[in-house]
């Protein structure tokens, strides 16, 4: 099994750039959970790109679909760049397309 790989890209402002590669199951989601962890203490907008992923469990997409809802209930959000066909569907099944579509923003915000 591969490892979990994660980069953590600062960015600007109030954001947080997330880098994985691996995979994403019962193995490494505590890994992934941790840095989410740490990610939320520093910023309200969090981006997690995928693009090195090959595989998420629904273990996996529980984790980031809990942190996506934490993070709108403090006016933030979580978005997912850079996802592969295999693991979009992956997500679809476990979570449906909430995880996959960026949240709007409205004018009055």
């Amino acid at each position: 099994m591969p490892p979990l790989i994660v980069e953590e890209d600062p960015g600007s402002g109030d954001h947080l750039l997330l880098r994985l590669a691996g995979e994403v199951d019962r193995h490494t989601v505590d890994a992934l959970r941790d840095h989410l962890e740490r990610a939320v203490e520093r910023a309200q907008r969090i981006v997690v790109h995928l693009g090195g992923v090959g595989h998420v469990s629904a273990s996996g997409v529980a984790t980031l679909a809990w942190y996506a809802q934490l993070l709108r209930g403090r006016g933030g959000s979580l978005v997912l760049t850079g996802v592969s066909r295999v693991v979009r569907d992956e997500i679809q099944i476990f979570a449906g397309d909430d995880l996959l579509v960026p949240p709007s923003r409205s004018d009055g915000d």
